[in-house]
């Protein structure tokens, strides 16, 4: 199994199996082995590697949907994507406050590249 992935930043963007696709100015290529998963792995220096434990944290798993009160996610680096209630935004400081509009469940989902992603599940009521 062949990696395709980006030379800036050693994200895997697609698995080959069965042929070498050609390298490109943006775009290398990596010997896998066994299958592996991108949301776990990058390349660096060439070779297939596991992608550091995300550090970020979330301080409650219960909120009022008040308006005001969220879960905050604190150790983000600058640029993490971070996808809520169907939105997906960029980091822009170390933190992020998630604010839910209505009462439920809801879901955080954090991808602090390179670190391994985060998803935090937590209710409103």
């Amino acid at each position: 199994m062949i990696a395709i992935f980006e030379k800036a930043t050693g994200r895997i963007v697609n698995l080959a199996i069965g042929y070498t696709p050609e390298e490109t100015a943006d775009l290398g290529i990596a010997e896998v082995g066994d299958a592996c998963d991108p949301s776990l792995f990058y390349v660096v220096g060439g070779a297939v590697t596991a992608r550091p434990a995300c550090t970020v944290t979330f301080d409650k798993a219960n909120v009022t949907p008040d308006g005001s009160d969220g879960v905050t996610v604190a150790g983000l680096p600058i640029g993490a994507t971070i996808y809520f209630d169907g939105q997906r935004l960029t980091g822009t400081g170390t933190s992020f406050k998630a604010v839910p509009g209505h009462a439920g469940p809801h879901v955080l989902h954090v991808d602090p590249w390179p670190m391994a992603e985060a998803v935090w599940p937590f209710f409103a009521y």
